[in-house]
């Protein structure tokens, strides 16, 4: 819902810019023709972000859990005003303005001595080893959950048994 405000808010800014340049003089307006391009732009840029934004928060209520939900999303906020629509499109001019070539040197400046940091107390070889880790805990997890039932059948089971027939229990 905040997606589809974001974009009416959008919509209604660029209106109204689109109907400041129409009360212009003929004359003025033909000299702005490129104003009036560059608003049709924006119009569509803020129909493809719409698009984009509710692809991304489609599943946002259940983000950090394995299944989907089927309970609505409710809303813990009051609907956002014009203050919080001005800050997200400011939020995501930052992050484009961020990541694009023109920000590179302020990028350089701001993440560096943070991503140097992060390196300095968390090695490469720290970083791998615990991927390894991470990697084995994935596999252990979806190996034993249903998903993998199949192929702990095929693969597992066979291994288990033959320790268990050289190495009953009661050895072990």
């Amino acid at each position: 819902m905040g997606q589809l405000i974001l974009r009416n808010y959008s919509l209604m800014k660029v209106k109204r810019n689109e109907q400041y340049l129409e009360s212009l003089p003929e004359k003025h307006q033909k000299l702005l023709s490129k104003y009036k391009d560059h608003l049709n732009d924006l119009k569509s840029c803020i129909d493809k972000n719409y698009e984009i934004i509710k692809l991304i928060i489609k599943d946002v209520g259940v983000m950090f859990e394995n299944v989907p939900s089927s309970e609505p999303i409710k809303l813990i906020s009051p609907l956002p005003n014009s203050t919080d629509l001005e800050k997200v499109q400011t939020t995501l001019k930052q992050f484009v303005r961020d990541w694009s070539e023109e920000g590179s040197e302020e990028r350089k400046t701001c993440y560096e001595p943070i991503i140097s940091e992060i390196l300095a107390r968390f090695p490469p070889e720290t970083i791998t080893d615990l991927e390894k880790v991470q990697t084995t805990l994935k596999q252990f997890v979806r190996d034993w959950s249903e998903e993998g039932s199949e192929e702990r059948k095929t693969c597992y089971e066979p291994i288990i048994s033959e320790i268990l027939a050289r190495f009953p229990p009661e050895t072990m």
